[in-house]
C-alpha cells in the first residue's frame, strides 16, 4: 500500500518503530511486581495457566489502590515486552496498581495460543478473586492486545469496573493487515514478529522448530485449526472489531500514528471515523503525527493537556483518570 506522505513519512515511521524497541531492550524499565496467574479452558480440553505479574509490590501491608491497569502485549510479545514494562511502570507511578499479563502461548502462560478475539480470557482474568478487590479497571492494550481489549469493550456484558480501554496502534481489519503485513516490502518486521511465534509454536507443540512465511501462513496453518475457523479469510472476517466498534459498552481510546508501518493508518481510519460518528460519547481517537508502531517520542500529544514531553502512558492514564467514576 502507497504510504501517505512518502519517503519521509516512511523513515519517520520505521525509525520511532526501531529506536523505541532498540532503548528499551538497552535500559528497560524496572519494576517491582510479583507472579500471577490463573487457570482457564484450553483450547483443545483441559487447563491452561494464564500468568503475569501483578503489582506494584511494596512495604509489608494492605495495598489500599483501588484501580487496576490491565496491559496487553501485541502479537510475538509477553508481559515482558519492553513497552509493557513502561506501561508497568506509568501506572506505578500514577499511584495505580497494574497487570501484566502474558496471553495464551506467551512467557510464561500454558501450551496454547490466542486469536484475535479471545476476549473471554479477559473477562476470567477480571473474575478472579484475587482482582476484586479493586473497584476500577482500565485496560490498555498495544497492538494485536488492543484489538482483544477492544473485542472486550464491545461484548454484550463486560465487567462493570471497566471504567475505560484503551488500544494503542492496533489493527482493526485482520484481513487488510495480513495483506500489508505480508508485503514484501515488511520482510524484517516479519521476520522478527513471526520468528518470535515460530519459538512460541515449538515450545507448545514440544517438537522442531516450523517456518512460516508470513501471518496468512501462521493463521492459516496454527491459528484455523486451533479454534476451528473455516479458513483465514473467516478467521479474519468474523474475528476483526473494526465492523463492530460502533457497538462498544465503554469508553475507548485508540492512538493511531500516522505513519506506523505495521497497522496503516487507511486500515482503521474508516473504522474509527464510523466508531466516532456512532458512539461520539464513548470512541475517542489520537491521531499522532510523529510515531511509530507502539514507538513515539517523549514530545507526543495526546490532547490531554499534561504539555510536551508528558510521554505516551502519561497522557494515556489521564484519560483513564478522566473517565465517568475515575
Amino acid at each position: 500500500m502507497p504510504r501517505r506522505g512518502g519517503i519521509r513519512a516512511a523513515a519517520r515511521g520505521h525509525y520511532w518503530t526501531v529506536v523505541p524497541y532498540v532503548r528499551g531492550v538497552l535500559f528497560p524499565e524496572t519494576v517491582a511486581d510479583r507472579p500471577w496467574q490463573i487457570t482457564v479452558p484450553g483450547s483443545r480440553g483441559g487447563a491452561i495457566e494464564l500468568a503475569g505479574a501483578l503489582g506494584p509490590s511494596g512495604p509489608a501491608g494492605v495495598d489500599t489502590r483501588d484501580t487496576l491497569v490491565l496491559i496487553l502485549h501485541g502479537l510475538g510479545g509477553s508481559a515482558d515486552s519492553t513497552y509493557v514494562l513502561s506501561a508497568a511502570a506509568a501506572a506505578a507511578a500514577a499511584g495505580h496498581a497494574y497487570l501484566r499479563l502474558s496471553m495464551r502461548g506467551a512467557g510464561d502462560s500454558g501450551r496454547d495460543f490466542y486469536h484475535a478475539g479471545l476476549w473471554a480470557d479477559l473477562a476470567a482474568v477480571l473474575g478472579d478473586p484475587s482482582l476484586a478487590r479493586f473497584r476500577r479497571v482500565f485496560v490498555v492494550g498495544f497492538s494485536l492486545g488492543g484489538h482483544v481489549a477492544l473485542h472486550l469493550a464491545c461484548s454484550p456484558d463486560p465487567d462493570p469496573r471497566v471504567a475505560g480501554v484503551v488500544a494503542i496502534c492496533s489493527p482493526l481489519d485482520l484481513l487488510l493487515n495480513a495483506h500489508s503485513f505480508d508485503a514484501p516490502s515488511m520482510w524484517l518486521y516479519r521476520r522478527s514478529i513471526v520468528g518470535g511465534l515460530e519459538d512460541i509454536l515449538a515450545r507448545i507443540e514440544d517438537g522442531p522448530r516450523r517456518n512460516f512465511h508470513g501471518i496468512r501462513a501462521w493463521d492459516r496453518e496454527v491459528v484455523v485449526p486451533r479454534w476451528g475457523f473455516e479458513d483465514e479469510n473467516h478467521y479474519w472476517t468474523s474475528q476483526s472489531i473494526g465492523p463492530r466498534l460502533g457497538e462498544t459498552k465503554r469508553p475507548f481510546l485508540y492512538v493511531a500514528a500516522e505513519d506506523d508501518p505495521i497497522v496503516p493508518l487507511e486500515t482503521v481510519r474508516p473504522h474509527l471515523e464510523r466508531a466516532r460518528a456512532a458512539q461520539p460519547e464513548l470512541a475517542q481517537v489520537a491521531y499522532v503525527r510523529r510515531g511509530g508502531h507502539v514507538g513515539f517520542p517523549a514530545s507526543v500529544d495526546l490532547g490531554m493537556g499534561l504539555g510536551a514531553g508528558a510521554g505516551l502512558m502519561p497522557q494515556v492514564l489521564a484519560w483513564c483518570e478522566g473517565r465517568s467514576g475515575a
